[in-house]
């Protein structure tokens, strides 16, 4: 992940499937202490290093609202907020049965997104502020 604007936050997130399940774990620096709205977004596209806007919006190819990873209808691409400590540092530990890296709702090729304030789960995408970190999921 590299820092959008003139922001800090970096660090690197894997997405493992396990059957059904996708594992996503990483580590992100350099984010104030509390939650960060944390998403799939629909473009693998990194040229807006300023806003991050050309990574489009929540990844959400059912169309349905926004919401929380353990909501019946929700984004494809929500993951709710990971939480830095005091030092700033996010330690992620998610698992989703909803997210692949292969079909409808693959991930492969497009962006995570980390941002500056917590996801408050509003409509239509958490009301989570300005995006500060961003990266391409791609496969190793």
């Amino acid at each position: 992940m590299i820092p959008i604007g003139d922001s800090k936050v970096k660090g690197a997130i894997s997405f493992t499937q396990d059957g059904d399940m996708l594992k996503i774990h990483g580590e992100v620096t350099g984010l104030k202490p509390g939650k960060h709205g944390f998403h799939v977004h629909e473009n693998g596209d990194l040229s807006d290093k300023e806003t991050g806007k050309s990574a489009g919006g929540h990844f959400n190819p059912t169309n349905q609202p926004h919401g929380k990873m353990t909501d019946e209808k929700r984004h494809v691409g929500d993951f709710g907020n990971i939480e830095a400590n005091q030092e700033g540092i996010a330690m992620i530990d998610k698992e989703d049965s909803v997210i692949a890296l292969s079909g409808v709702h693959s991930i492969l090729g497009r962006a995570i997104v980390i941002h500056a304030d917590e996801d408050q789960f509003t409509q239509p995408t958490g009301d989570a502020g300005d995006r500060v970190a961003f990266g391409k999921i791609e496969k190793q």
